[in-house]
């Protein structure tokens, strides 16, 4: 019997969610997100670790929303994974809050930019507790899950798998019910509630810029963390941004900009 199937229904939702967050890393093997995943589970199964830390090591180490910016956790995510240093694993399973740094500890954002985040990573937590009771429940048959999709995967395809059996079309739909939710009880009208599903970061961003080796603009399409990490060149053409442009990303990633200024501090 293999060790999934040993599992009772809420082990074996902490298996199978542990591989979807751990597989939005486009950097780490299956065999990495198996092995890693059967030892975290193995605290949850000894009382090792709590419920609510649990949820929190989900939500930090998910790619796909707010938390692909807790940049220097997820740095030493992949390294404690890579290198089998399950000390330096175990301190980021049971760790405080405080360890995404990018954003409890960083001067550059303003108190309301902070409070903003912070709203968008407990709703990330929420949505993931959600998830949990979901496929604890199962209301989706967890052979059934796709796990692998979100880093290597284009918006495109993404978008289009919401309508798949997938572990990112599960995860999705419960956070856009969490976020309207979120937004009834702070009285938000209906398209505040509406709009409040896409405040997250997008893991892909279109823009137009115009290099000198062509005579007409060019629509871009970035990842958005490949993005901010090259301001202010752009990454396609490796040269600089028209201004334009440039004052149009940092209008719309001036948060995220300044997260990755932090770790840049760090790293």
């Amino acid at each position: 019997m293999s060790f999934a199937k040993a599992l009772s229904d809420n082990e074996l939702a902490c298996f199978h969610i542990l591989k979807y967050s751990l597989s939005t890393h486009k950097n780490l093997s299956d065999k990495e997100i198996i092995r890693t995943s059967n030892y975290i589970c193995s605290f949850y199964i000894n009382k090792n670790i709590s419920f609510d830390s649990l949820i929190q090591f989900f939500t930090y180490s998910d790619q796909t929303g707010v938390c692909k910016f807790a940049l220097s956790f997820n740095e030493k995510l992949k390294n404690s994974i890579k290198s089998k240093d399950y000390s330096l694993l175990k301190k980021l399973v049971l760790g405080p809050k405080d360890m995404f740094i990018e954003l409890y500890d960083n001067n550059y954002l303003s108190p309301t930019d902070r409070d903003f985040l912070i709203r968008l990573v407990s709703r990330e937590m929420v949505a993931y507790e959600s998830l949990f009771d979901k496929v604890k429940n199962k209301i989706i048959n967890v052979e059934d899950i796709k796990h692998k999709c979100s880093s290597n995967t284009s918006y495109f395809e993404l978008t289009h798998q919401k309508n798949k059996n997938t572990m990112f079309s599960l995860t999705s739909n419960c956070y856009d019910e969490i976020c309207i939710q979120d937004s009834k009880n702070l009285n938000d009208d209906q398209v505040l509630s509406i709009m409040s599903k896409y405040e997250k970061p997008p893991s892909s961003f279109y823009t137009v810029d115009k290099s000198s080796k062509t005579q007409t603009p060019q629509v871009y399409c970035f990842d958005t963390l490949e993005l901010i990490s090259s301001l202010p060149i752009n990454p396609k053409t490796g040269e600089k941004f028209s201004k334009h442009t440039f004052n149009i990303i940092h209008q719309r990633f001036s948060k995220e900009i300044n997260m990755y200024k932090r770790y840049r501090e760090l790293y």
